[in-house]
């Protein structure tokens, strides 16, 4: 069983990655896999609330409740995740972000902006040590995928796709400081020795030249693909 998680800035090509990702992994070892998007769609419609809408248009106001939501729902995309593939222990999940984003990514850099306060973050801190005890469930294998894109392309790729409640909201400025937080934050120090970091070029790609990427990717790394799914899947 493994599991990929994606991170990366927003309009860093992650979403196409993902999708294509999980292609390329069904064709390649014939296997399914469970692909595990960011849940957008939900913070759109809270009962009719558009949360993301709110979360835009006036970040002192709502960044505390976004990030609130925004981490619940991750814990919860996590444990879904990785009870699937402790329930069958050759399978392979890709998730889009995951906790971490929250309480290592975006919470810091609302923090540092003077955005949320000290004792918000706190509580998001405490909140992520609660659900992740009643939530607990045995490591899996896990290899974090970091997309790192300029920031500039970041923004001409959100500006392309249309998103309403990001028109005119995601300044270059933001994309600059929030990259700055996943080169810092996304070590293999940082994220633990469990887990692996891999880096991908999603400035050169737009997440679509998934094959050759990963096999320049994997070179790098010294290991290949295949080894490491075959080891992963047969070692648990």
């Amino acid at each position: 069983m493994i599991l990929f998680t994606l991170q990366g800035n927003i309009g860093c090509g992650k979403s196409t990655f993902a999708q294509n990702f999980k292609n390329y992994l069904e064709t390649r070892f014939n296997n399914a896999v469970l692909l595990v998007k960011e849940p957008v769609d939900e913070w759109t419609n809270i009962k009719g609330v558009n949360l993301l809408q709110l979360y835009y248009d006036d970040l002192k106001r709502w960044a505390f409740q976004f990030q609130t939501n925004a981490l619940v729902d991750m814990v919860g995309c996590e444990t879904v995740a990785k009870r699937v593939l402790l329930e069958n222990k050759k399978s392979i999940a890709v998730m889009e972000r995951n906790s971490f984003s929250v309480i290592e990514l975006f919470s810091p850099l609302l923090l540092k902006m003077k955005i949320l306060t000290e004792t918000e973050k706190e509580i998001l801190d405490k909140l992520n040590d609660a659900l992740k005890t009643v939530n607990h469930t045995p490591p899996v294998c896990e290899i974090v995928i970091y997309i790192r894109t300029e920031p500039s392309v970041c923004l001409n790729r959100i500006e392309k796709r249309l998103r309403d409640e990001e028109v005119g909201k995601v300044s270059l400025s933001y994309l600059k400081d929030l990259h700055l937080m996943h080169e810092t934050k996304l070590t293999s120090e940082l994220i633990g020795v469990e887990r692996k970091l891999w880096i991908v070029d999603g400035t050169a790609v737009d997440g679509k030249d998934i094959s050759n990427t990963m096999v320049s990717t994997l070179q790098d790394e010294n290991i290949t693909i295949e080894s490491l799914i075959s080891t992963s899947l047969l070692s648990v």
